[in-house]
Formats: C-alpha cells, sequence, structure tokens
C-alpha cells in the first residue's frame, strides 16, 4: 500500500501526511467522509491535527476514496480498537515489542510460546501490516513484568531483529 501512495503523492507532502494518517489510524473513507467506526471525523480536525488546510484534506480523501485499488479497501478498513500500549504501566502490565522479518512464519507463536511456557498471561497482541507499516511491530501486552533470560530467548525465535521491553 504505501508504494501506492508513495506514487500518488510523491510530489505533495501535505497530502501524503493526511493518507499516512488515514491508514495509520485506520480510518475508514466512505462516500467521501471519512469515518472511525460509526462516528465521523471532521475534515477539519484531520486539518488541524496535521498543521494543513482543510482543502487538502479533502483533495486527498477524494484521490483516495477513487483510487481503483485503495478506494475499495479504505471503504472497508476498520480501526483495531483500544490498544493498552500507552496504558500498560498505570495498569501494571508490560509490553514487549518484536521487530521481526515479516515474511517469516512463525514468529508469534514462538513468541507467545516463550511467554507461556514462562507462566505469563498475555492480555494484548497487536501487529501492524507489513503493507500498512514501513518498519512493522508486534506489540504483546502481558501481566506484570517479564523475567530477563526470556528476551533473550526470543531473540532465538527465527525472524526476530530486535526485542524491546517497555
Amino acid at each position: 500500500m504505501w508504494s501506492i501512495l508513495s506514487e500518488i503523492f510523491r510530489n505533495d507532502p501535505a497530502k501524503m501526511r493526511v493518507a499516512r494518517l488515514i491508514v495509520e489510524l485506520g480510518l475508514r473513507i466512505y462516500g467521501g467522509e471519512v469515518y472511525i467506526g460509526p462516528l465521523k471525523v471532521t475534515l477539519t480536525s484531520i486539518a488541524k491535527a496535521l498543521s494543513v488546510d482543510r482543502k487538502t484534506v479533502k483533495e486527498t480523501v477524494k484521490m483516495l476514496s477513487t483510487d481503483e485499488k485503495l478506494g475499495p479497501v479504505l471503504s472497508k478498513i476498520r480501526s483495531a480498537g483500544a490498544f493498552l500500549n500507552e496504558a500498560s504501566k498505570i495498569l501494571g502490565y508490560t509490553v514487549i515489542i518484536i521487530e521481526a522479518d515479516s515474511r517469516m512464519p512463525g514468529i508469534i507463536a514462538g513468541i507467545t510460546k516463550i511467554i507461556a511456557d514462562a507462566g505469563r498471561s498475555i492480555r494484548q497482541i497487536m501487529a501492524e501490516d507489513p503493507d500498512l507499516f514501513p518498519e512493522p511491530k508486534l506489540y504483546i501486552v502481558i501481566d506484570g513484568k517479564i523475567q530477563e533470560n526470556l528476551i533473550s530467548e526470543m531473540f532465538k525465535v527465527q525472524g526476530v531483529k530486535k526485542v524491546y521491553v517497555s
């Protein structure tokens, strides 16, 4: 998807920022309007958030909705919902962030097996789609703290490049 967006907006960084926000937040474009779930998002609020004018947002939405490849996808896309990443510490959870080769099968299975074998409970998993995010990450929210030795075990999972704990 990024290659299509980059091609469409290669000469217009402001519109690219609008398109990126729409895709990264899972905003849906339908009938020239922008939605998150059933809620309509005003073009003005997007413009203010990105410090661009409303006309730029309107033109971007029109271009996206009429594109033969992106239009059908963006009319069906949905936000993934409540993500506990930033609230994890308040709730007493730990976030494990994995960077890995997204083409490699079994990464989630390998990481979750390590966590389960250690007796830790997984609260939430969110994987960024490699077609939507240039450097996709896997986020795993677990109850409590993670033992240090488990991090080194995670590096042994084929395809794992980096492991961060937050």
